[in-house]
Parts: structure tokens; C-alpha cells; sequence
């Protein structure tokens, strides 16, 4: 707790994202740990995942840069699939945001029903499976579930637009870190799910329960732990 929340730079997550792919592709770079469930994802795994994400987006979504998508997804791996499948079509990541005035919402299955009821969009039903397998039985009407659409998609795409975000000091560089989120709406956590990571060189090990910090640091060779 207590870290400097100072913006630093202006960061290009693509292009991050492809040149920690390039340089240290093999490397972890996004571990999700929630009770028994643990999923590591290499920086080459991140952006395949965020490509096909940022393919369904464009091609099958039709949105162009500067689309408004609010992202009501919690503090999982999915979170930072679709930013950087967002920042690769030059979107708008909004987190949380309104679906009344949003181009494309991105929920659970367990916000689905309400989020539709005031969006005049389409809402895309993201699985938390550990594996992103299809929503068990089916999405609520006029949803669309995200693994049939995202899954098709290849796992390469070319950037449709830049998208730039601040990203704060978050204290370190190269370090692998575990970031325990207790409030899936702190802002702070939607920079910690890529962009930090992305900007510091660093990996990150996405957990939710605070009283599990000290043994995942143990467990995955942390340098430190921050608590959002």
C-alpha cells in the first residue's frame, strides 16, 4: 500500500506489448492466481490472446479506433486480454463505463442481464474459465458470448491505431511482483493489469486474496508485493 502514483510516461501498449514479445517472449509475464486455480501466460501467449481479442473487435464488432468499450471484467487475466486487444484497434478502454453510451460492452455473465437492459449496443459475455471454454449453458438474450467470436480470430494483428495511456510510477523496474486487488474498481488496477508490467519490464502475479500474498510471492519468486 502506499506506493507513488506519479505518471511517468505515455506509453503505446501495442507496441510494448510486441517488443516484450520480441525481446523476452518465452518469459512470464501474467500469472492469475485465485484458490487452487493458477494461469500463467508468457508475454508471446499475452499477445496472441490480445490479438485475437483485438480481431474480433475489428472484424467482427466493425469498431474503429477511438471505439468507447467499457470493460466491466474483474481483477482476472481476461482484464488485461482486452485492454491490449483494445489498445491494438486504437480504442477506448473504459473501464467500468457507462453502456448506455459505449460502442461495445465487455462484462461476466454475471452482469450481463443488467448491463444489456441499458446498453444500445452489443454485450459480449467474457468465460472466466481457467481456459476461456465456452459459458456454461447460454448468455443472456441479445448477448453474445466472447469465446465463439474470439476464438476464431488469428493470433497475429496489425495495429489499427495508437493507443497511449499514462502509466504511473509504480516503483520498480524488472521486478515480478505480486499486485493484490481487493476492489476490482480501483483505477490503480486497470494500469497493473498491462500497462505497468509492460511499461517497468517487469511480470506481475494477479491475485484477490490478501492473506495469500506472502506464500504466491514465495510460490512464484516475487521481489514485492502491492495491495490495491
Amino acid at each position: 500500500r502506499g506506493h507513488s502514483l506519479r505518471t511517468v510516461t505515455d506509453a503505446d501498449l501495442w507496441g510494448l506489448l510486441s517488443t516484450r514479445r520480441r525481446t523476452h517472449g518465452s518469459d512470464p509475464l501474467l500469472t492469475y492466481i485465485s484458490g487452487d486455480e493458477r494461469m500463467e501466460l508468457s508475454a508471446i501467449s499475452t499477445e496472441n490472446g490480445a490479438a485475437k481479442v483485438a480481431g474480433a473487435l475489428a472484424d467482427e464488432f466493425l469498431l474503429d479506433p477511438g471505439a468507447r468499450i467499457a470493460v466491466h471484467l474483474p481483477w482476472h487475466w481476461q482484464r488485461s486480454l482486452w485492454i491490449g486487444g483494445i489498445a491494438a484497434i486504437g480504442g477506448e478502454c473504459e473501464p467500468f463505463g457507462d453502456p448506455g453510451s459505449a460502442d461495445l460492452v465487455v462484462c461476466t455473465s454475471a452482469d450481463a442481464a443488467a448491463l444489456s437492459s441499458s446498453a444500445s449496443c452489443d454485450v459480449v459475455v467474457v468465460s472466466l474459465h481457467p481456459f476461456g471454454l465456452t459459458i456454461p449453458g447460454s448468455v443472456p438474450d441479445g448477448c453474445i458470448d466472447a469465446s465463439v467470436v474470439v476464438r476464431m480470430q488469428p493470433d497475429g494483428f496489425a495495429a489499427r491505431g495508437r493507443f497511449s495511456v499514462n502509466v504511473p510510477d509504480v516503483g520498480a523496474t524488472a521486478e515480478r511482483t505480486v499486485v493484490v486487488c481487493t476492489d476490482e474498481r480501483n483505477t490503480d488496477s486497470w494500469v497493473w493489469a498491462l500497462p505497468a508490467p509492460l511499461v517497468t519490464g517487469g511480470s506481475i502475479i494477479m491475485c484477490t486474496d490478501e492473506s495469500a500474498a506472502q506464500s504466491a510471492a514465495e510460490q512464484e519468486r516475487a521481489t514485492r508485493i502491492v495491495v490495491l
